[in-house]
């Protein structure tokens, strides 16, 4: 829980022989920082401009707020749902998200009423869970974005910030499998129709949602060319892959038997969990989540090249900020690189 401190949120600064106002709060929901002249040398008249300056706002920020209205979560929730959170690339842990949140707080209440006690009490559930700090941030920063979501309809909003609560994480490890004997070892313990499957992640770095539900039409003039959902684009984003020899050589071996590309017994697959989890037990690999395999894609990329905006494209970030994860390049490489650089310099041995 964020330390809370009595602070008067106004302040002197004194420049040269004139007082500065400075006004730092929270009023009505909406963050108010003010800093500015009081025109005046003596004190006490600046600190009376400050406060009249203050109560100024209070009122401009009441007025203001009598055209808000106020909504229940449940609709807040709602709102979020369908305007942002349905156009995220994986809308379906966004709703999972949405849909976890709802046991924790009463969706009845306003979500101005939304109080830090209610934070604090829903991050305290979660601790008692052994959830870690990173999933708790994931969770208070999609509250954030609803709550920002309903500042944009003007509806009244809480005065709590909720990004104060976020926990320090340990700088993040991705995951990845090592080499090819140990994708090799999966794809033989997996299942006929999921090997290919398995293959394709590794090739495109697509995410398993978008494997799954690609079409053979998505195939257009040697490329994938598809659509992902982003709130940033009316009805998604524009994806392009192009499609190698040896990705071609693969969809080439299988079957049309649907307009979907892999499919079950002429039927379109929805999820493979289970049969990747049970590929990893039979070929003694530790259990890591199917997204390892989009991981492992960015990671050998990277290491290959050094290229990090080759990694962000095949991945199609927004942002070169989300590809630095994969900025990690392997020890037996750093190796060869120092020695290259370093190899040039032939003193002699220092004890000779």
């Amino acid at each position: 829980m964020p330390k809370t401190y009595n602070k008067s949120p106004v302040k002197l600064v004194k420049r040269g022989n004139i007082f500065h106002i400075v006004i730092s709060t929270i009023i009505s929901g909406q963050r108010v920082f003010i800093r500015e002249s009081s025109h005046e040398t003596d004190r006490n008249k600046a600190m009376q401009y400050a406060n009249k300056r203050l109560q100024d706002i209070i009122k401009q920020a009441e007025l203001k707020s009598s055209n808000y209205r106020d909504v229940t979560l449940d609709y807040a929730f709602g709102l979020f749902w369908e305007e942002v959170g349905c156009q995220h690339a994986n809308a379906k842990d966004t709703l999972n998200k949405l849909k976890n949140l709802t046991q924790y707080f009463n969706m009845q209440q306003y979500i101005s009423s939304l109080s830090a006690d209610d934070i604090a009490a829903f991050i305290r559930s979660k601790d008692l869970e052994n959830r870690k700090n990173a999933t708790i941030n994931r969770y208070l920063a999609l509250l954030s974005a609803i709550i920002t979501r309903c500042k944009l309809h003007k509806i009244n909003i809480p005065d709590v910030n909720i990004r104060q609560f976020m926990r320090k994480e340990p700088a993040e490890n991705v995951k990845y499998f090592a080499d090819w004997n140990i994708i090799n070892k999966i794809i033989d313990n997996a299942a006929p129709h999921i090997k290919p499957i398995i293959l394709t992640a590794i090739y495109t770095g697509f995410r398993i949602s978008t494997i799954l539900n690609l079409k053979w039409t998505d195939i257009v003039n040697g490329e994938f060319i598809i659509k992902v959902k982003d709130s940033k684009y009316v009805g998604g984003k524009i994806q392009r892959k192009p499609i190698f020899p040896i990705l071609k050589n693969l969809l080439d071996t299988i079957p049309h038997e649907s307009i979907y590309i892999f499919t079950y017994k002429g039927m379109p697959i929805k999820r493979i969990n289970k049969g990747w989890n049970r590929a990893l037990e039979r070929a003694g690999v530790p259990h890591q989540t199917i997204h390892t395999l989009r991981h492992t894609h960015a990671t050998w990329i990277y290491n290959s090249t050094g290229d990090l905006r080759l990694v962000k494209d095949s991945l199609a970030h927004s942002n070169i900020k989300t590809t630095l994860k994969y900025a990690h390049p392997f020890q037996d490489r750093v190796i060869s690189v120092m020695d290259n650089v370093f190899a040039q310099n032939l003193h002699k041995p220092l004890n000779s």
